[in-house]
């Protein structure tokens, strides 16, 4: 439910021209006598007062409530439905206080709204300023509602384009063992293009350094530095590194701090990645347990 309690009246300047006019009315009125002015004072008067009665009636009598998806990526658009109820039916606008700032018109009803995930985080609640509609420009006034989610919204760090090399810190196309023929599944990068034009059907490499890496698992050891675009670059990285040992079949641990201590575990999807990496913080990561199938990589 919307507070009562106004940040900011918005009093246009329609508001004030009108009031001003009607007092100019009524004293011109009482000194010469002519009825007409007083009509028109009442007529500006009676405006003014139709415009702020509307104006608080659709603000206190509203109620808002989102519906957000949970998880985006930093820099990029995501979907807000802001569902609007008020037993007055005016346009009004919302402003997204703690995501990009942005103003944006809402009916009542539901509006679907386009919002930028401005940076790395989890958002548990929005914060939205709700001003009220206009009636003719007289009264616009202003007030917050802070809506829980049920679901908190991770924004994760968009992924720093690398290479598997990068992961794992060899390059696994430099030891080719044969080449055979082309199997559904197997990656473009590995085509052997000069056998396939020599025996006429696609044929693909087949490395050693792959094999060696059947069931590794792979830890990144992400440590944040109190720098912001140290720590934003780090992230980033961990989520391309993540991301590509993830499509390379590889099991994957990731190794960071939350808000609550270290914490370490297997990620097995993008938005497992995302998810985690929006909840790290500055500060020493969980430690590593290497293994004889284990490699670990440090990101800082």
């Amino acid at each position: 439910m919307i507070a009562a309690a106004w940040r900011r009246t918005g009093i246009s300047g329609f508001a004030l021209a009108g009031l001003g006019m009607a007092a100019i009315a009524m004293l011109l009125s009482r000194g010469a006598g002519s009825g007409w002015l007083v009509v028109l004072a009442a007529a500006f008067l009676g405006l003014v007062a139709v415009g702020v009665v509307t104006a608080v009636v659709g603000l206190v009598g509203a109620r808002v409530s989102v519906v957000a998806p949970t998880d985006a990526t930093v820099g990029e658009l995501m979907s807000v439905e802001v569902i609007v109820s008020s037993p007055v039916p005016q346009l009004r606008t919302v402003t997204f206080v703690n995501l990009d700032g942005t103003t944006h018109p809402v009916n009542r009803g539901r509006t679907t709204i386009a919002v930028r995930a401005d940076r790395r985080r989890v958002v548990a609640a929005l914060t939205l300023e709700v001003r009220s509609g206009i009636t003719l420009g007289v009264l616009r006034p202003a007030a917050r509602v802070v809506v829980d989610l049920p679901t908190p919204l991770a924004i994760g760090p968009r992924p720093t384009p690398v290479t598997l090399t990068d992961a794992i810190g060899f390059d696994v196309a430099a030891d080719v063992r044969s080449v055979r023929s082309y199997v559904a599944g197997d990656p473009a990068r590995l085509v052997h293009w000069r056998s396939t034009a020599r025996r006429g059907e696609l044929m693909v490499r087949e490395l050693e350094a792959a094999d060696q890496l059947q069931g590794t698992r792979l830890q990144f050891r992400v440590a944040l530095s109190a720098d912001h675009e140290a720590a934003e670059a780090a992230a980033s990285r961990a989520a391309g590194l993540a991301i590509v040992a993830l499509d390379a079949g590889l099991r994957v641990d990731l190794l960071t701090r939350e808000h609550d201590g270290p914490r370490s575990g297997a990620v097995t999807s993008r938005r497992e990645v995302g998810r985690r990496l929006a909840a790290a913080v500055t500060g020493e990561p969980a430690p590593a347990t290497p293994g004889e199938r284990t490699r670990v990589v440090d990101v800082s």
